[in-house]
């Protein structure tokens, strides 16, 4: 190997290195990224911690960030904050307010507006954006209402969504808001525990993976994918000796593929 460096060929072999290691740092770690916006829910207030919340549950190879700084807030704040926390490009963008509002009485029409004019303000700058549906509380017997509320206004205004809830309710995956399980809640009823995140984030993406977006981002070329046809047309006959030429492939495909 250290004559094949100090021949022509070496010179092939230093180039094509440095062009793995350019493509490794400027492509990003993954194609599929979203960002969840919402209250403290989704920052895993106060014991799930933040590694552990339904964000990062939802695909364990995605490029995945969300805020924490809502906690305690209601959707007013989060339409009025949406735009300082809306960081481009990202191609998914998840929005879940609605737990405060219910806790401070908020009319249920105006959080489903407000929802609403955030979904618009994330499409409007290309984010494929979706809506998600607050977990029941324990002591809230107007939660399934205003639940229910909700989503009719959402669905007449065509803004999709996903019942979050319904992954951890006591009848799971029937659309309907009956009662919180109270195995997949933190003492206080309101937040969810690591199994609640744990379920709501693989019931988002059942209900969400046929449509997400999966794309690099707009300032990214992204190479096009290793192929037999690519190889020979980047490896020259006599560039370098068949093995070498194999190995720097195989190392070439798989920073490509992960990236991906």
């Amino acid at each position: 190997m250290r004559d094949d460096f100090k021949s022509g060929n070496g010179k092939n072999l230093r180039q094509f290195l440095i062009l793995i290691l350019i493509i490794a740092a400027v492509i990003p770690s993954s194609a599929l990224d979203y960002y969840a916006f919402g209250d403290s829910i989704t920052s895993g207030y106060p014991e799930v911690g933040y590694n552990n919340t339904y964000v990062f549950w939802i695909n364990s190879s995605a490029s995945a960030m969300h805020s924490t700084d809502g906690g305690g807030q209601t959707s007013t704040w989060g339409l009025e904050y949406i735009e300082a926390h809306y960081i481009p490009p990202i191609a998914n963008f998840l929005i879940m307010f609605g737990t405060n509002d219910d806790i401070n009485g908020v009319d249920p029409n105006m959080t489903a507006e407000n929802l609403r004019q955030m979904y618009l303000y994330a499409t409007s700058k290309g984010s494929n954006t979706i809506i998600l549906i607050s977990p029941l509380m324990g002591h809230d017997r107007y939660m399934n209402r205003n639940e229910t509320l909700i989503e009719s206004y959402l669905t007449n205004s065509k803004v999709p969504f996903i019942r979050t809830y319904d992954s951890i309710d006591t009848v799971p995956e029937d659309n309907i808001p009956e009662n919180y399980n109270a195995s997949y809640y933190q003492s206080d009823t309101v937040h969810p525990n690591i199994s609640g995140h744990r379920a709501m984030g693989r019931y988002i993406w059942k209900n969400w993976a046929k449509n997400i977006s999966i794309r690099p981002s707009p300032t990214t070329t992204i190479p096009p994918l290793p192929t037999t046809q690519n190889r020979d047309s980047i490896f020259k006959s006599g560039d370098m000796n068949s093995d070498i030429r194999k190995g720097i492939w195989s190392i070439y495909q798989r920073i490509i593929l992960a990236r991906l």
